[in-house]
């Protein structure tokens, strides 16, 4: 281990310690500059510490499994089985016509962050 790995390892840079030789080797094949592959490092590092704060959260809340988008049950309602593709596909903006008294959160491109919720 490094001196540089050493200290990474104190400051609690975990990733950016078992990457570093990696990301190094890449930085000199493609000639990256140094603040172009302290970037690589810490991007790296935040990646790390985002999917361990998921795992803690999801262990912390005692859920017996973790579930995705993919085993979502769409015909569970007809509601969800039409908003389908929208739901898997987030960065379309889209209006849903509907017959619900209460608002529905979208992923619109225009800066809303609820649509109507008006019969069409």
């Amino acid at each position: 281990m490094t001196p540089l790995e050493q200290k990474l390892q104190q400051l609690s840079l975990t990733a950016m310690s078992r990457q570093l030789e990696k990301t190094l080797a890449e930085a000199a094949t493609q000639n990256l500059s140094v603040a172009a592959t302290l970037e690589a490092l810490a991007d790296l590092e935040l990646e790390a510490r985002r999917q361990r704060a998921i795992a803690r959260r999801f262990h912390l809340s005692r859920l017996q499994t973790q579930l995705s988008i993919d085993s979502f049950d769409f015909h569970h309602h007809k509601s969800p089985l039409q908003i389908k593709s929208r739901v898997l596909h987030p960065r379309s903006p889209f209006w849903i016509p509907c017959s619900i008294s209460a608002p529905i959160i979208c992923s619109c491109s225009n800066g809303w962050n609820t649509a109507p919720a008006w019969s069409s």
